[in-house]
C-alpha cells in the first residue's frame, strides 16, 4: 500500500494522500513550507520543509511571502498578499483586522499593511479599477419599542407597519400582528 500523508489548512486535516498529491499541492502553493503535515493516520505533525523531496530544491525558501488574518477568533491562511487583498475589497478583512505576515509573524492591523487598501485615487491612477470598493456599514437601531418611538423618523428606513389591516390585496404577505408596545 503507497504511503498516506495528511496536512491542515484552515485548521480542517486534509487526507489521506498520496506522497504525489502532497507534493503537487505544494507545486501550487497550497502546501507551503510551514503548512503542518504527518505521514500516516498516527504520523506526527510536522512542517512539510521537514518532508524531503517534496518542495523543487530551494523551492521551499522562495515561496512567495504567506498572510494569515483573524477572522472570528480563527486564524485563516496561509495565503497570497494578493488574496489578502481581495478579502479587503471584499470588506472581510478591514483596516481593524490583525493581520500577519508569515506563520510565526506578529500580528498588526490590516491598515499598517499599505498595499491592502489603496484608495480609489491610486488605484484610478494605476488603471485597476474606476471605482471604489467601500466596507458594508450598519445602522444601530434601538432595541425596544420605547426608544424606536422616541427615535428621529428617518425617510430613508422602511416603513414602519401600520396597526391598520391591510387594504384588500395591497399586501403580499402577512408578518402577524403589531409588536405591543410599551
Amino acid at each position: 500500500m503507497s504511503e498516506q500523508w495528511y496536512c491542515l489548512a484552515f485548521g480542517i486535516e486534509l487526507g489521506p494522500m498520496s506522497r504525489d498529491d502532497l507534493r503537487m499541492l505544494a507545486s501550487r502553493g497550497e502546501v507551503l513550507p510551514d503548512t503542518q503535515v504527518r505521514q500516516g493516520p498516527a504520523g506526527s505533525w510536522v512542517a512539510a520543509r521537514t518532508v524531503a523531496d517534496l518542495f523543487p530544491s530551494g523551492n521551499a525558501s522562495s515561496v512567495a511571502s504567506r498572510w494569515y488574518y483573524e477572522f472570528l477568533g480563527e486564524v485563516l491562511g496561509p495565503m497570497s498578499l494578493e488574496d489578502l487583498r481581495l478579502l479587503a475589497e471584499q470588506g472581510t478583512v478591514r483596516p481593524e483586522s490583525r493581520v500577519r505576515e508569515a506563520a510565526r509573524g506578529a500580528w498588526k492591523a490590516a491598515s499598517m499593511v499599505p498595499e491592502l487598501f489603496r484608495s480609489a485615487k491610486s488605484a484610478a491612477a494605476e488603471g485597476d479599477a474606476d471605482f471604489e470598493v467601500s466596507a458594508p456599514h450598519f445602522v444601530a437601531r434601538p432595541a425596544n419599542a420605547a426608544q424606536r418611538a422616541a427615535a428621529p423618523k428617518q425617510e430613508d428606513v422602511a416603513p414602519q407597519r401600520s396597526s391598520q389591516a391591510p387594504d384588500s390585496d395591497d399586501a403580499d404577505f402577512d408578518l402577524g400582528p403589531p409588536a405591543a408596545t410599551g
